[in-house]
């Protein structure tokens, strides 16, 4: 199942302080870990040597590592007993034993392997260094989508010397960090023993990595240190699962975890640590620092970053995704050229079509129908090391032509193109399955997160716009299929557009593309491929597409991002985990459930424009109230948790909740139209007949009305909810 559990964190911690933050974190820890358990089942890769060749552990010369293990043994006995000590004491279950203790022991171990210098070797510079940092921030600037990223950080730190410790002082920001370490003193704690995914080391090293890769711009995989009474192991972790090297014995194997020491502190470079080689880091002294990166597709420019991402997934076996504003980068000048715009990074799966071929249909659409509003598609494409796109590529599924057979011939005399995939990163040649893919895509068109409206007739301009757009695609049977705060966005210039364009939709990586939308659609089948017939109108072929799936047979249908996920989906996934053996899901997604999502991100939107403005004025007790409905009904985490919560329509249960303090009702009633708490109710309403009907329904024996399917009323329509939104107008 394609389900994007990124803003599990990010949907509640964005709207707190960054103390509350922490605190909230902590006490989710639980059901954090509980869900990197369940993403990793099927993704571990246990006693894995291709760890030690990644590392290349082997390049360290050998007779400096004779050297530096004496020295060790001599020069660090006093820490090495220390940390021996705390070990014992933590098997024979003293009390005081701390593993805060044994940090300093280990990092002092660590850089003494770090800076040592053999008779037979030359002086050397090292790149990082072990250190310890209390609570490691996403970066320092202002950046509203990440405000509440959790200030944790792991046991031990392995930071840029150059761009961190050295450069300003002692850093606390994941930006700075490469690598990290876990410590336990339990020898039981290895990561082979996954008894408790409460204090589990592999979970806890899980959510560090997805913290790192999600904070550090760029960053491929997260490597991982883990240390479990005298023992350790290292830990890769990327978009396809985490690969663990062999368990080995910290002193009785010392040469290996030297030339393990050795490797992330002085001889691994910034692309063998994880940095993306597409992407280059420029630091200027007089402006902040930003990426240039190489062409995407068959566009030939480069682009510049600008500031921080404006959104970065907390996911770690997802699809990772995160967005920047970007300008075109003119290499020879140095220069910015041109307007600003939004690129995309993400990871897809190889069996799903690349979002560059749905973005560039949907715009297509969009400028033949006028009253469609979406990102307009620039560029995109799968990214290959060298930058833009293979030459001469041609799609597996289209007919062969003449032109396709003669630049075939040529392929013997072209230069081959790298593509950045999850088996590429582990150093495997071919890739199999549907092994993730790095993919971006630039647009046009910049927006603004919805709750930035500045009054209701924008707000309900902006859903109009939405809701008109989305009927419009799927008359063209085009589903979105993943509606969510980040997917539906304001223009950036509300005074420069036409009307009904004043906010549009984005992101359309898992739309669903049926039959008669203008492509050849193929079913495949084993080996065997089928085409079916040409549907495309005479005024489209030049943009014709090759996408693969009907719309109606998916495998895996089910798609969105499981807070704004509607709950016929939500039922679906719940019953697929808690069957025994894994079967096919056949359930088709259809618009009525993106039409639910939609109603739940205007009470996202709503709820969080309200917390905002209570936190403003300094309306404390509102603001509090406010944060805990907002965290009960958006910052759940599994899908347990967030059916309770919808089967009782929480959504806008703090509209209608006779239970709720008297300011908070009047500062509603401040702050919000009486047309628009109206329309809240009506939604209230309504989802809460929906919900109720659908529990009806799943009990055996229940009989529905003979005048009607099941469900049938009670689902959601484009032009209820557009009469609902205008209602809002003048």
């Amino acid at each position: 199942m394609e389900i994007d559990k990124s803003s599990s964190t990010s949907c509640s911690d964005c709207i707190s302080s960054d103390e509350s933050a922490v605190d909230d974190y902590a006490a989710e820890l639980a059901s954090t870990f509980e869900m990197l358990n369940d993403e990793m089942k099927g993704r571990i890769e246990e006693n894995s040597e291709s760890v030690w060749a990644q590392l290349e552990i082997n390049a360290v010369d050998g007779k400096f590592v004779t050297s530096c293990c004496d020295a060790v043994r001599t020069q660090c006995a006093e820490h090495i007993f220390g940390y021996n000590d705390l070990v014992t004491r933590r098997v024979e279950r003293q009390t005081g034993v701390s593993e805060s203790k044994a940090y300093p022991f280990l990092t002092d171990i660590f850089n003494f392997i770090e800076k040592f210098v053999a008779p037979s070797s030359p002086s050397h510079q090292p790149i990082r260094e072990f250190v310890r940092i209390s609570f490691l921030k996403y970066d320092n600037s202002t950046n509203s989508c990440m405000a509440g990223f959790p200030e944790v950080s792991p046991d031990i730190s392995v930071e840029n010397i150059e761009h961190g410790l050295g450069a300003k002082g002692k850093s606390n920001i994941w930006k700075t960090t490469d690598a990290f370490a876990e410590v336990k003193l339990d020898p039981n704690d290895s990561p082979s023993n996954r008894r408790s995914s409460k204090n589990n080391i592999l979970s806890q090293s899980a959510n560090y990595a997805r913290l790192h890769m999600s904070a550090r711009p760029f960053l491929l995989f997260s490597i991982g240190l883990l240390i479990f009474g005298t023992r350790f192991c290292v830990c890769i972790f990327d978009r396809g699962g985490v690969r663990i090297s062999p368990e080995l014995d910290m002193w009785d194997n010392l040469d290996k975890l030297v030339r393990v020491i050795r490797s992330l502190t002085c001889d691994l470079d910034a692309e063998q640590i994880g940095q993306d080689p597409t992407a280059r880091l420029v630091m200027e002294p007089k402006e902040p620092d930003f990426y240039v990166v190489k062409p995407i597709g068959k566009d030939g420019r480069s682009w510049r970053t600008i500031g921080s991402p404006i959104w970065s997934s907390l996911s770690l076996f997802g699809r990772g995704t995160v967005v920047w504003k970007v300008v075109e980068y003119n290499e020879q000048s140095k220069k910015s050229v041109g307007p600003t715009m939004i690129m995309k990074s993400a990871w897809r799966s190889a069996h799903r079509n690349p979002e560059s071929s749905l973005s560039r249909y949907v715009t297509a659409i969009a400028n033949q129908n006028p009253e469609v509003s979406v990102a307009e598609f620039v560029t995109g494409g799968d990214v290959y090391m060298e930058g833009g796109s293979p030459p001469d590529m041609t799609v597996d599924t289209d007919p062969p032509t003449e032109e396709t057979r003669t630049s075939s011939s040529s392929d013997s005399t072209t230069p081959k193109k790298t593509l950045i995939t999850v088996p590429f990163l582990r150093g495997a040649e071919v890739m199999t399955g549907a092994s993730p893919i790095l993919h971006r895509v630039i647009t046009k068109t910049v927006g603004r997160p919805l709750w930035e409206y500045a009054d209701e007739q924008e707000l309900a301009k902006a859903f109009i716009a939405i809701l008109r757009s989305h009927k419009r695609l799927c008359e063209l049977n085009v589903l979105h299929r993943d509606i969510s705060p980040g997917n539906m966005l304001l223009a950036e210039d509300l005074d420069n557009v036409d009307d009904g364009h004043e906010a549009f939709l984005s992101d359309f990586e898992l739309a669903r593309v049926g039959d008669g939308v203008g492509v050849y659609v193929y079913e495949r089948v084993g080996s065997q491929t089928k085409r079916k017939r040409d549907m495309t109108p005479p005024d489209m072929k030049k943009t014709k597409l090759v996408l693969s799936g009907s719309g109606t047979g998916l495998q895996a249908p089910i798609t969105g991002t499981l807070q704004f996920m509607a709950v016929d989906l939500l039922n679906i996934i719940a019953s697929h985990q808690n069957q025994r053996q894994s079967a096919p899901i056949v359930f088709k997604q259809d618009a009525h459930h993106d039409l639910e999502s939609i109603v739940l991100v205007f009470a996202y939107i709503l709820l969080r424009k309200m917390i905002f403005i209570s936190a403003q004025n300094g309306d404390e007790d509102e603001a509090a109230y406010l944060k805990s409905e907002f965290k009960k009904t958006f910052g759940r985490m599994t899908v347990r948790e967030i059916r309770l919560e919808r089967r009782e329509a929480t959504a806008f249960e703090w509209i209608e909740s006779e239970t709720r303090p008297e300011s908070v009702q009047e500062f509603l009633a401040r702050n919000l139209s009486e047309k628009l708490i109206g329309v809240c109710r009506l939604l209230y309403g309504r989802m809460f007949a929906l919900y109720t009907q659908k529990r009806l329904e799943a009990i055996p024996g229940f009989l529905v009305a003979r005048n009607r399917k099941a469900g049938e009323e009670e689902e959601f329509s484009h032009d209820e909810l557009i009469e609902y939104f205008s209602s809002l107008l003048p």
